[in-house]
């Protein structure tokens, strides 16, 4: 089984609003340490493994949230059209 079906059967199992709940409630703990890694510099190397996680914990919600409401390819979508206006 690949990471795509696992997140798929996450998705089947969760009902939506605790997805969207959940997305948010990563987002704020991502949030604050990256707050932190600007207000309070001193530290904010041994804060990585926490952003790594709490990265982490966001990419695989939002991948749940979007497989839910099944919008992947569009989001895959504005993730290129967005790297576009970067490049």
């Amino acid at each position: 089984m690949n990471l795509k079906d696992e997140i798929e059967i996450v998705a089947s199992e969760r009902d939506l609003s605790y997805c969207y709940l959940k997305t948010a409630e990563e987002l704020f703990e991502l949030g604050e340490i990256l707050l932190k890694q600007v207000t309070k510099p001193n530290g904010s190397e041994e804060r990585i493994p926490h952003l790594i996680e709490e990265c982490g914990d966001v990419i695989l919600n939002i991948k749940i949230l979007a497989s839910k409401l099944k919008i992947e390819d569009e989001v895959k979508k504005r993730i290129e059209v967005k790297l576009n206006t970067l490049l």
